[in-house]
């Protein structure tokens, strides 16, 4: 699992917000604004609160600084066994992995939160809400995804 810690002026926060913000364009096409996908949490609560889908948001960093955790998708959710990256790779997920890895509304990502003048960022899974599982954010092992996650990551360091 990553678990990064870094200065806030050693990051470059808001180029990798936008990247983000492009990325879930990319993936979500037509449809909500592309900060709907930037969820957050509250505390240490896994409980996942939106904003409102046709609203565009560029409060990330006050909400940050409100003491909540916010999620980045890294990936898209898991459709046809193809996962689209932030990076702008595709990784084809072995047939007999798919439902171990990643689910058809589930997507690898950061949580990201600050502590004083320091940035916590931790790959993630955005667990999107099915039968019997609520919709939540877990920090976790992103596997076959964390290589890559890392040196998305380390990219924007200043």
């Amino acid at each position: 699992m990553i678990e990064k810690q870094i200065s806030i002026t050693e990051f470059k926060l808001q180029e990798f917000i936008n990247k983000t913000l492009e990325f879930n364009k990319t993936v979500m096409g037509e449809g909500p604004n592309p900060s709907f996908a930037i969820v957050w949490t509250n505390g240490n609560s896994l409980e996942v609160h939106y904003e409102d889908e046709n609203i565009a948001r560029n409060n990330f960093i006050e909400q940050l600084n409100e003491g909540k955790t916010l999620f980045f998708p890294y990936s898209s959710s898991n459709v046809d066994n193809e996962v689209f990256c932030a990076n702008n790779k595709t990784v084809e997920i072995p047939e007999q992995d798919t439902a171990y890895l990643i689910g058809d509304v589930d997507c690898f990502g950061f949580s990201v939160k600050q502590q004083n003048d320091e940035l916590v960022i931790s790959s993630a899974i955005h667990y999107g809400g099915s039968c019997g599982r609520p919709d939540s954010i877990q920090n976790s092992d992103c596997d076959i995804f964390e290589n890559d996650m890392i040196a998305y990551l380390v990219s924007f360091y200043k």
